[in-house]
């Protein structure tokens, strides 16, 4: 509570500051305090730091965001990946990394269509599989049928370790609708109790094999 309160503190001393010019030393250490307690409004003046000539401190705040889980934080992510300097830009990037709490979908499949980065479109790929989320999974499973092969392997990859409980039919169903066996499961009946007409009896103790597909 006390750290909070410090934060609150600070935060209004930004905005009374807003009119004057800080040393980049001291904005630097501003955005690492800001990033320290995951309050929301600590996003309006990262973002206002994310956009300061002096890279130091637009890489400062990137940093900072990237500890504020809010779907908001992807305004400042997304600037970042667009920066000219590079050091911004990897900072941004490990933000998506770390990124994929169920309302980060929206953003991150945003980034994903419109990266023209290799590296951002696989990362924000990978990010969306982690997402618990239906939609996470419609999406792989359309990356997995239509996408370039090594983002294919990564859906693949993604929906072989999703945990949400509509992941396995989801995944059936896709691949009923493209007339594909998805999962078959091999069981057996005593022949006696079959209704087929041509079964026979191979000395396999009145067992005969049978397929379902689902």
């Amino acid at each position: 509570q006390q750290e909070s309160i410090r934060v609150a503190a600070m935060l209004a001393r930004v905005w009374q500051l807003q009119a004057r010019e800080l040393d980049p030393g001291t904005l630097v250490g501003l955005a690492s305090r800001l990033g320290l307690v995951d309050i929301y409004v600590s996003l309006a003046p990262i973002e206002k730091l994310a956009r300061h000539p002096e890279p130091q401190v637009r890489v400062a705040a990137m940093k900072a965001v990237t500890r504020l889980y809010f779907k908001r934080s992807f305004v400042t992510i997304t600037a970042g990946l667009a920066d000219d300097v590079p050091e911004v830009r990897r900072e941004a990037l490990a933000a998506v990394k770390k990124f994929h709490f169920r309302h980060a979908f929206d953003p991150l499949s945003r980034i994903w269509r419109s990266a023209r980065d290799p590296e951002v479109r696989k990362e924000a790929l990978t990010s969306i599989g982690k997402v618990p989320a239906a939609e996470a999974v419609e999406l792989l499973l359309d990356v997995l049928g239509h996408g370039e092969p090594a983002e294919k392997s990564i859906a693949r990859d993604a929906l072989v370790k999703a945990d949400i409980p509509e992941a396995l039919d989801l995944v059936r169903r896709a691949a009923a609708n493209e007339g594909r066996v998805y999962n078959p499961q091999i069981g057996y009946l005593p022949i006696r109790n079959s209704t087929s007409k041509y079964i026979y009896d191979i000395d396999w103790n009145n067992i005969g094999p049978r397929v379902s597909v689902a």
